[in-house]
């Protein structure tokens, strides 16, 4: 029985395209990420029309055909730099200040809203300007208010972007 150099050949491809398929098929989504895998570039969804969620672990991707999409849902902190607001008694302040948010809506937060991180950055600054701005100079004492008002602003736009907020606070 003779082995041709052909047969070989044909047996190292398979395996080597086996392995390179083995590979590319299994995914692990850590401990605090969730994921949403997607065929063809479209959400897969349950039966009842949600999106199905991928909780941590070993997932099954087709190659090729599916991706996996993840996201960490841990709570997390944004530091925002040092902000130049100017109030209203016309003296200018250099604030600057974090934000504690986490996900609860892993699709709202990987396809509604593109770099969500960013945006959230770029949003609370935003509102930490508008809001301060707003100020007198004896306004600015009650650190604690001015948190819950700071906070207060960001909640509504936290829910249509899948995330909750759970602190602003002003750190200098």
């Amino acid at each position: 029985m003779e082995v041709g150099l052909g047969n070989i050949i044909s047996n190292v491809l398979i395996a080597v395209l086996g392995a390179i398929f083995t590979g590319k098929a299994f995914r692990f989504i850590h401990e605090g990420e969730l994921g949403i895998k997607l065929r063809f570039g479209k959400a897969l969804r349950n039966s009842d029309g949600t999106p199905r969620i991928i909780r941590p672990g070993f997932v099954l991707i087709i190659p090729f055909v599916e991706t996996l999409q993840r996201r960490n849902v841990r709570q997390q902190t944004l530091a925002l730099s040092d902000q130049t607001v100017m109030i209203t008694d016309n003296l200018i302040f250099t604030v600057s200040a974090m934000v504690m948010f986490r996900v609860i809506d892993i699709y709202r937060a990987l396809f509604e809203i593109d770099e969500l991180d960013q945006s959230l950055k770029d949003l609370s600054m935003a509102i930490l300007r508008e809001v301060l701005a707003k100020k007198t100079h004896d306004g600015l004492t009650d650190m604690e208010a001015m948190s819950k008002e700071l906070l207060d602003a960001l909640k509504p736009k936290g829910h249509e972007w899948g995330v909750e907020f759970l602190q602003f606070r002003l750190t200098d």
